[in-house]
């Protein structure tokens, strides 16, 4: 439906050589570039970098929100139109051209159909990266479990080392076992590292950005 919208505003303005529908953050939605020739992601970075450069001037002298960003050049105009709180429309045009255009009954109804559908499919981006970090959490509380029964069963294993000890007599036998239990004892150590880092670090990171995305969620 967008790449619809984005063909009509192309055969109504001639004059637009490419243009892309991209979130504040980068991530570019649907571009008219050659991927082949165009490096997409840099592409939305440095689109994302120019947004908020405007957004800190106008922070900063306490600017009325924009909704346009214009460059001109001799050979090459370049227009940044603010969809909605996340998303935005850049227009490239294959030389100066002026801006009458954009008030065009016909071309606004495209932009604002654009700009309806390019917002719910961030949200349903947002969705998509919430379930897969639930997802994640799911995976990481199972190895959890998994590393804590690994624990149990070493922790009898050790049980039953220091039973034999107790039982043999003969000091190379006892050797052989206390090397054993060393051993084992390393393995817990290690295991038990795992669990820490499980239950300190990634599953609380993956908690703050599940917060983060249902925050996000318009």
């Amino acid at each position: 439906m967008v790449l619809h919208d984005i063909e009509k505003i192309l055969k109504k303005i001639p004059e637009i050589e490419n243009l892309a529908t991209f979130y504040n953050d980068g991530t570019v939605f649907q571009t008219t570039f050659d991927k082949n020739k165009v490096n997409i992601p840099k592409l939305g970075k440095d689109l994302a970098e120019i947004l908020s450069l405007f957004r800190n001037l106008q922070e900063k002298d306490n600017f009325k929100a924009y909704w346009k960003i214009v460059y001109d050049a001799v050979d090459v105009s370049v227009i940044i139109l603010k969809l909605g709180e996340q998303s935005n429309l850049a227009l490239f045009f294959k030389h100066e051209i002026s801006d009458k255009v954009l008030q065009n009954v016909q071309i606004r109804g495209y932009i604002d159909k654009i700009q309806e559908l390019i917002d719910i499919d961030l949200n349903t981006l947002i969705k998509k990266e919430t379930a897969k970090k639930k997802d994640d959490l799911k995976e990481l509380e199972s190895q959890l479990d998994k590393k804590k029964i690994e624990k149990e069963k070493l922790v009898t294993k050790i049980s039953e080392k220091d039973q034999i000890i107790k039982k043999k007599e003969e000091i190379i036998k006892e050797k052989s076992v206390k090397k054993e239990i060393k051993l084992l004892h390393k393995e817990k150590t290690k295991i038990d590292e795992e669990i820490k880092k499980i239950e300190k670090k990634e599953i609380p990171k993956i908690k703050r950005e599940l917060k983060s995305k249902d925050e996000e969620i318009v």
